[in-house]
Order: C-alpha cells, then structure tokens, then sequence
C-alpha cells in the first residue's frame, strides 16, 4: 500500500474560483506477496533508513523479511523453540522490531520470550559501510537521541576496543558546546560498553561524579554580579590550573563569598560530599596496582585514575568541601584515621595534585605515599548489592547457542565470567543518596540493568537534595527502575 495525492472537485456553492478543488490523500494497492500459511505477527523497522524492511512471522515458525515493494529477501527457520512440558507445541504469536533494527523479539503462545540478530538493512550500494562505521553510526544515533543501544551492544562486537577508541575520537572531534551537552549520554554509553567486559565501576562512578560537579556548582552565586565576567566554577578551574599542592594557599586566592551556601543546605550535601572523599581515597589505594597491571597487559579498560578530566573534578570538589566546611562542619567528610595528626582532605588534595601532573606515569614517590595511605586512614570499599554484566555474544566462548535465560534463576555456566573486584554486602546501600539503608530495608527501587538500589521513603529534603533527586528519573546507566 501507498499513499497518493487526489484531487477532489469542490461543488459550484463552494468555488470562490473557477475550478477549485480540495486534495486528499488516498491509499493505493502498489504491490502484494502470498505466503503460504497464515501471518501471526508483523512489525517494520523503527530505525528510518534508505532501506527499510517488514518482519512477517508466519504460523510455521518461520520468519520472512520483506523490503518495500513486496520482496522477499531472507527466510529464517527457528528450529530451537524452547522445550516446555506445559506446552507441547510451540508457536510464535507476536513478534518487534528493536529500536536499532537489530533484534527481532518473539513470543510464543507459552509466554517465552526468544531474540533474534537479524539481517543489516543497509545495503543500499550509496549507503553501505563496512561494520566498525555502521556500528559506530549507530551508537552515536542513540547518543544524539537517547535511544537505548543495548540492541547493538548484545551484537558480536569483535572489535569492541577499537570501537570505543572510534567513538571517543568523533566525539572529542565535536565542538565544546555539542561535547558538554551530549556529555551525559556519552558517559553512560561506554558505560554500558565497559559493562560487556565487567569492568564498568569507574565509569560508573565517572558518571556520578560527572553529576554531583553539577549539582555542586549550581549552588554557587558570585558576590557581584556587576564585575563578574565569569562564574565562581569556571574562576575555580582556572587557578587550579596551576599545579599548586597546598589546598589552604588555593583559597587565599578565591573570594569565600562566591562560595557562601546556607549551612542547612551543606549538611544535606554530606553524604554527596563523602562519596567524593571516599572516590579519591579508592582512586589512591588502587593507583599502585593500576600502574603494575597496565605494564604487564596492553589493553586495559577504562581508569579514571588516568583521567585527568575526572582528576580535576574530584580537585575542584575537594576545595570547595574544604570551604564549605569552614561554614559548616557537619558537612565534611568522616574518616577512620590511625595517625590522628594527618590532614586527610589536605593530603588528598596534594596527592591528586601529583597525579594529575602526568596521569600516564605517576612516579615512584607518589605510588609510595599512595601505598602508606592506606595504612593512615581506614579506606572504605565499594560495595555491590547486584552486580550486573551485559551479556551479548562473547558469552559463545563459554556457552554454545542458543543462550536460555529462566526468570530468577542464573544460569551455571554464568560463573566462568570474570568480574572485576567487587564486595558483597549483606546490607543494603543507597546509591543515590549514598546512605546504608541497613540489612532489612523497604520501599526500594532497583536498576534493572545495573542493579543499583534507591530508597522510595519519603525523607525532608532541601531544595538542593530535592534538585538532586529529580536528575535520577532513570538510572545512571540509563536503565529503568523497578520497585522491590
């Protein structure tokens, strides 16, 4: 079917002019294709391109792709249904499209859910691109528009590493306004990219990170708003890029009542504020092993101890807790301290100072006072509720197709997946307002995709925490959550 412009003639009453008419659109019967047995499903690609294409599921369990102009392209026959006793006799009844056009999801008439890798519509001879491009465009569609990738990431992504590289290098390509506006997206993509290799906590907590810089800097007014060309966190920025070590000397050279925030609002702030202490006392515990392991192995995933951006967030952040703390201590972060003398936030401040001079190589010395850290001031790890891994297909190293996934069982063969250092808890933590709810807590939502926990209970919140809150309609990982 297709849809035709007609013209209509408009009745001699009706004319201001001589033959007037009113246009319709009518639809027109351009071409058809017979199958032979009866259609249960039918859905088109969502992905609108040069080629698009229509996925017919038939009563036989067959799949037929048909192009516009009613052309058969490709028949695919599934002869691994799912064996049920319940049901004896297995039929697809439903069937769509993902949004990236290239999944096929089914139902059959038992419930069971089955996906499909289906055929690349862009094979137009104008349009092809080889599969590092095609893959590439994909991914940044869905940084542009918001879509889920989740569709291209479960592909065979052999080439997973150079993929991440290409991507990072057009986005860097892009202008500073199109970079920080798409940022979050951006972050939240190689995320889940980094979640294929089980290896997402640093972008994890990049991302968050990324978020509380935000939420932190919109509290700041300038003191004059007559001789300020520029804010309090661009003017921040811009002295810590010298290099000085000394955290007290850096706020000699700023105006404290650029900084000034009403004390309720900072005590609301402390555990944000911890979790970005807690951030930059992990990153230096772990610098030493990072250092060793990128030496001995040439590929490695992503180390925000190797990001200086990032290092120079957790900087500006340290700062302005040091000055916020002068106006209310409630708000500074807590530590376990073995050597009572020690300046924990100050030596935190000098210690990434160094390490942001050259992230590549940290030299000796400071790997040694990273090392000795540890046994000044007690370190809290990280802790994992449920941790989640991205399945797609490298999993056909350890399992041979089709995977079969039942709801809350875990397959056995899922415990030759090597997953990076994580600590189960028995207790549960909010990884919102980063607060331990305790080991029986209710009124939970759960992340489906990575699995991070956030308390439903009603808490007074400032206008601050308030703003906070509403930036957590999805996840950070962009996934949906569930209530438990």
């Amino acid at each position: 079917m297709a849809s035709k412009q007609k013209h209509q003639a408009v009745h001699k009453l009706l004319q201001k002019n001589k033959g007037d008419f009113v246009q319709s659109e009518t639809w027109e019967n351009i071409a058809k294709v017979n199958f032979l047995v009866g259609i249960t499903g039918i859905c088109s690609s969502k992905l609108l391109t040069q080629m698009s294409q229509i996925y017919v599921t038939l009563k036989d369990n067959t799949i037929q792709i048909v192009e516009p102009g009613m052309k058969k392209v490709a028949l695919t026959i599934a002869d691994r249904l799912i064996t049920d006793d319940r049901c004896n006799n297995n039929k697809f009844v439903s069937a769509d499209i993902t949004h990236m056009n290239q999944i096929l999801v089914l139902f059959d008439n038992c419930g069971q859910m089955y996906a499909m890798q289906v055929t690349n519509p862009m094979s137009d001879k104008n349009y092809k691109l080889n599969t590092l491009s095609l893959q590439t465009s994909l991914l940044e569609y869905c940084i542009i528009t918001g879509v889920d990738a989740s569709d291209v990431l479960m592909l065979n992504l052999n080439n997973l590493d150079l993929l991440i590289e290409k991507l990072t290098e057009n986005f860097t390509k892009q202008s500073t306004i199109t970079r920080h506006f798409y940022y979050s997206n951006f972050l939240c993509l190689k995320s889940n990219m980094c979640r294929i290799q089980s290896r997402q906590q640093d972008f994890d907590n990049l991302i968050i990170l990324h978020t509380i810089s935000i939420t932190f800097k919109s509290l700041l007014r300038p003191a004059d708003l007559s001789c300020q060309d520029k804010g309090p966190g661009d003017n921040l920025a811009m002295i810590l890029a010298d290099p000085s070590a000394d955290i007290d000397k850096v706020l000699f050279s700023l105006d404290g009542k650029d900084f000034a925030v009403e004390p309720l609002t900072l005590q609301s702030l402390q555990q944000l504020i911890q979790w970005v202490s807690d951030l930059a006392l992990n990153i230096l515990k772990k610098l030493p092993n990072e250092v060793i392991k990128a030496k001995m192995s040439k590929k490695q995933g992503y180390d925000i101890s190797r990001d200086s951006v990032a290092i120079s967030s957790i900087r500006e952040l340290l700062v302005m807790t040091r000055i916020w703390g002068l106006l209310n201590p409630q708000c500074l972060p807590t530590y376990t301290k073995s050597v009572e003398n020690i300046d924990v936030l100050a030596t935190l401040f000098r210690l990434l100072t160094r390490l942001g001079q050259n992230t590549a190589e940290p030299d000796d010395f400071l790997l040694d006072e990273c090392s000795l850290l540890s046994t000044q001031v007690l370190i809290p790890q990280k802790q994992f509720s449920n941790p989640a891994t991205l399945l797609n297909n490298h999993l056909s190293l350890y399992k041979s197709y089709p995977f079969i996934f039942l709801a809350s069982m875990e397959p056995s063969w899922l415990k030759d997946i090597n997953y990076e250092e994580v600590v189960f808890a028995s207790d549960t933590k909010d990884g919102v307002s980063n607060l331990h709810l305790g080991a029986k807590a209710s009124s939970l939502r759960r992340c489906i995709r990575c699995g991070l926990v956030n308390s439903l209970q009603n808490v007074t919140k400032t206008a601050a925490m308030k703003a906070w809150c509403q930036r957590w309609l999805y996840c950070h990982c962009g996934g949906f959550w569930i209530k438990v």
